[in-house]
Order: C-alpha cells, then structure tokens, then sequence
C-alpha cells in the first residue's frame, strides 16, 4: 500500500514514527499543521504523549483524562491515564486506575459471550477496537 502525504493514515503513521524516534518538537509542529485531517482522538491521543514524553505532566493528564472519559473502555488509554497519575505522585487515583484495568481484563472471557448480542456490540467494539 503505497501512501499519499494528503492521506490521513499517512500523516498519523508520520506523527507515530516521530514520536517513536522521540522527534518531539517536530511531531508538535507537525500535529498543529495537520490536525483537520486527524480523528479527534488521535489529536488528543498524540498530544497527549507528546506532552507526557517532554515532561509536560498536568497537560498529558488532562488529554488522557478527556480521552478516558470520553472512550472509558480503551485499555490503552486507562493504562496511560494511570501512568500519568503516577507522573503526578497521585498514587491513590493511580492504584484506582490499575485495578480499573485489572477488573476489566478479568471479565473480558465474560463479556465476549455476549458479542452476538446487540446489545452488547456496541459497549464491545468501544472497549476491544483500538482506533
């Protein structure tokens, strides 16, 4: 698959590689010029990180906060609110968040039975797909 700099999966896997090489500045200035063609969650998801890699603690709280809240199932973004926590010496909501996590997991074999069942599919797709 060959990918066009107009291509939003194309500037989110740039912004991915920038922040993997720890390319911080760039990937800040690269987000602010290509956010429009971003998901709101990756634009909170990626500003978050960026801020937690630069050391900027209460900002990247704040993101993985609104995204927590916003998607309360994403895994991924309970463990990095946590972290962020942890960041910030709050080690109670820090524990809380964990145990969050480890509860969650516990009951993953429970709740896929109910995959088929449409009242579930939709509390399902929030909390096993990764955007």
């Amino acid at each position: 698959v060959v990918l066009f700099p107009q291509d939003p999966d194309f500037k989110k896997q740039t912004l991915e590689l920038m922040v993997e090489q720890k390319n911080f500045m760039d990937a800040k200035a690269f987000l602010n010029r290509h956010q429009d063609s971003l998901s709101y969650e990756k634009r909170l998801y990626f500003k978050a990180l960026i801020h937690q890699q630069t050391g900027a603690n209460v900002r990247a709280w704040f993101f993985f906060k609104k995204l927590s809240k916003n998607y309360p199932f994403n895994i991924l973004y309970r463990y990095l609110l946590a972290t962020s926590y942890e960041n910030l010496n709050l080690k109670r909501k820090c524990q809380k968040e964990f145990r969050f996590i480890e509860d969650f997991i516990k009951q993953v074999p429970r709740i896929i039975q109910f995959q088929n069942d449409s009242a579930f599919s939709n509390i399902l797709q929030q909390m096993l797909l990764v955007k």
